[in-house]
């Protein structure tokens, strides 16, 4: 099977929003799209 490369990054950057960051996810979860892609969080010092 030959898989092909990502063409496609979602860098998401959050502090202190863990509720909103799984309502994120989840949406990316059910999108439907013709390509592949990566999902990047960058998490500050977040106290939640």
């Amino acid at each position: 099977m030959n898989k092909k490369p990502l063409t496609t990054s979602i860098v998401i950057n959050t502090l202190n929003r863990a509720e909103n960051l799984n309502q994120v996810l989840n949406s990316l979860q059910w999108q439907k799209n013709h390509f592949d892609f990566e999902v990047v969080v960058v998490n500050g010092p977040s106290t939640d």
